[in-house]
């Protein structure tokens, strides 16, 4: 029998499948794909938005109406993508800006949220798009335990200290209708291999 499910025959090629397919179907039911959801005039907060998949998430909300709070480490790369970012404006009224902050503490994540929600007298993003993050991929068994710890950091607490404090504001303000959004490449569901 040769059917395309015959061409995933190891057993990760079916795992990554699998991931895929998902990712695909919650994303779906999740409605982050759904044509009612527009971020025109909402603030939209994206973490790792000042190069890569975050710059590239930022310029499409940019594109859509959004206003739009860039977070990222480096100055000069936040400056560069908020001169990116003005390119696609549509309109005037658009709140543009960036913040430079370290997301890897929890404290860290808690002065970013706050700087970039302080323009909004306080209040939570409508949209957290919690792109930062990186992963350096080796096998598993050359690792040393400073590569573990650096994958931990740039892959998880990065992203679990934001949505943390985005969730922590979302319920002390009692926002309804916020998103919280995860979005990572291929590569950030593959910390090791083997």
């Amino acid at each position: 029998m040769n059917n395309a499910l015959t061409t995933f025959s190891t057993p990760l090629q079916v795992s990554i499948l699998t991931v895929l397919l998902s990712i695909a179907v919650a994303s779906i039911k999740m409605g982050l794909f759904s044509k009612n959801w527009d971020p025109r005039g909402k603030h939209c907060y994206v973490t790792g938005g000042s190069s890569g998949l975050g710059l590239a998430v930022a310029i499409e909300l940019v594109k859509k109406g959004a206003n739009v709070s860039i977070v990222a480490r480096t100055e000069k790369t936040l400056q560069d993508a908020l001169k990116t970012l003005e390119t696609h404006r549509v309109s005037p009224e658009q709140k543009l800006a960036y913040y430079s902050h370290s997301l890897v503490t929890a404290a860290g994540s808690k002065e970013a949220l706050e700087a970039a929600c302080a323009p909004y007298n306080g209040r939570v993003p409508d949209a957290a798009f919690l792109v930062a993050g990186g992963s350096t991929p080796k096998f598993f068994v050359e690792m040393e335990e400073a590569d573990l710890r650096k994958g931990m950091d740039d892959g998880y607490w990065v992203q679990a200290f934001s949505a943390w404090e985005v969730a922590k504001m979302t319920a002390r303000q009692q926002f309804r209708g916020g998103k919280i959004v995860f979005v990572g490449s291929t590569l950030s569901l593959m910390s090791f291999v083997g």
